[in-house]
């Protein structure tokens, strides 16, 4: 019975430490993106956190903050548009997919994201051009 008592505890041990763990990550991510807002691995990394934690709308906040800074890079704006995309909004996944497949016209995944966001808007015909 005390192994198991045993077990038990250290679960919750487990549990706490990487509650903690977690919050002290999302704290210094988001510090990190506040000082250095064009770093693309802190936003990045801070986006996948915040989704991890069942926040996607904080980290829609976080990448179209950085998308309306000018000149962004297309890999946070590719994460954007498939948190559009999960979240229903369909016409947002659209223009983002749009936006980036300018810059980089050659990444097929992209494609793929843009004709599910036409399919989920009821967009057939553009899916399938």
């Amino acid at each position: 019975m005390r192994s198991i008592e045993r077990a038990i505890c250290d679960v919750r041990f487990v549990k706490r430490m990487r509650w903690r763990m977690t919050s002290r990550a999302r704290a210094l991510l988001a510090e990190g993106v506040e000082l250095l807002p064009r770093n693309t691995t802190l936003l990045l990394l801070h986006a996948r956190l915040l989704l991890e934690q069942k926040e996607p709308q904080t980290a829609i906040e976080q990448l179209e903050r950085y998308r309306k800074s000018g000149s962004p890079r297309a890999e946070p704006i590719a994460m954007l548009a498939a948190i559009y995309q999960q979240q229903h909004d369909y016409a947002k996944s659209i223009s983002s997919y749009e936006q980036i497949l300018v810059q980089q016209p050659q990444r097929g995944n992209w494609w793929m994201g843009l004709a599910i966001a036409y399919e989920g808007a009821e967009k057939s015909e553009e899916a399938i051009s």
